[in-house]
Order: structure tokens, then sequence, then C-alpha cells
């Protein structure tokens, strides 16, 4: 009777306690620009796979980690919905979300410093346009994800280096530079020699 009258008690709180959780949670992501509709869908997909309001803060951690450094967050956000449309367990798909945040957090100092060279800023359309924002984070998405799948930082920096170069960004755009970073971890010579794929993909980026 004890342990039921325990387990009675302290159900209350603990319901209240994973409310105010996500409540919180909720109020952050709202301050950091994350739209609450992708919240309240993610909300209702956990409630139809029966996860608790404290494992849907743990998953969404990553996303308002990332916004809370102004790093993009959006493909956090669609892998986050990826894995509760297919039920994926909570444990998994955490640790997915978690390596998808450390890898855009460790790609964002080399693409931000690869963003402040004269050059890439007028290829994205000068220093003070918004599309220069929207550069940088589809640069730092296709980079985070190079990193996820195991490409070189050291490598990655210097393929972006590369592209510094005046000749060659006269002769490419915003969606080439994007493009390039997405398809170097695929390239079956990075299983060995990444830097080859550097150097194979510049080639093909200068003709």
């Amino acid at each position: 009777k004890l342990a039921l009258l325990i387990i009675i008690m302290s159900f209350p709180f603990s319901l209240f306690a994973q409310q105010n959780s996500i409540s919180v949670l909720n109020q952050k992501a709202a301050e950091l620009g994350i739209d609450a509709s992708h919240i309240s869908k993610l909300q209702e997909r956990a409630q139809e796979n029966g996860i608790s309001s404290a494992q849907l803060s743990q998953i969404l951690e990553p996303a308002v980690a990332l916004a809370d450094e102004d790093l993009p967050f959006d493909m956090i956000l669609q892998k986050t919905s990826e894995g509760l449309a297919k039920d994926v367990p909570i444990n998994v798909l955490s640790n997915v979300l978690e390596g998808l945040k450390a890898s855009t957090q460790k790609a964002a100092p080399i693409v931000n410093m690869w963003m402040q060279k004269p050059g890439v800023q007028n290829m994205a359309g000068g220093s003070a346009s918004e599309s220069v924002k929207t550069f940088r984070n589809e640069v730092l998405k296709s980079s985070a994800r190079a990193l996820n799948q195991g490409f070189s930082e050291n490598i990655l920096s210097g393929f972006l280096n590369e592209l510094d170069n005046q000749d060659l960004l006269s002769n490419i755009n915003s969606s080439d530079v994007v493009t390039s970073i997405t398809i170097l971890p695929d390239l079956p010579t990075s299983v060995d020699n990444q830097e080859l794929s550097s150097e194979l993909v510049i080639r093909s980026l200068k003709g």
C-alpha cells in the first residue's frame, strides 16, 4: 500500500515536471525564432507515438542549442520529424540528432572564416545582403553533413580555401559551392583518399 501511495503522490508532480519542461522549451524555441507550428506538429507526432514530454524535450534540445548559437537548425527539425514518422527509438534518434548538432558546431568556424573573404561575399551578394546569411547557412548545412559522414575538417577547410580564387569564383555561383560540398563525402575516392576527392571536385569546377 505504501508503494502504491508513493506512486500516486509522485505522478502529478512527474506530469507537471514534464509539462513544465516542454513549456520552457517551447518558450525558448519561440524566442530563438523556431516556428511554433513545427514544434506543435512534432508534439502531436510524439503524443501519437507515446513519447513523453521529457523525451520530446531531449530530442528537440539539439535544434534549440543550434538556434541559440545562430546556426542553422532546420535540418535537425527535419531529421526529428522523419525519425518520429518512422517511430525510430528515442535513444537512436537522439544520438543521430546530437551527431548532426556536433557536426554543425564543428563546421561553423570553418565556414564563418571562409565567409569573411571578400570574393566569397561578393559572390553571395555583398556583405550587407540577406542572401549572404542564406548562403552561409546552406554551406554550413552541407559542410555539417559532410563532416557527419566522416569527411575531414582539415580537408574541408582546404577545399573551401581552394575556392577562394577570383577566377574560379567568377565562374561559379552559390549553388555550385553547396552542391560541390554535398558530393564530397559521396565520391568513391573519399573512402581512402579524401584529398583526391577535393582535387577532383575543384578541377570539375574549374572546367
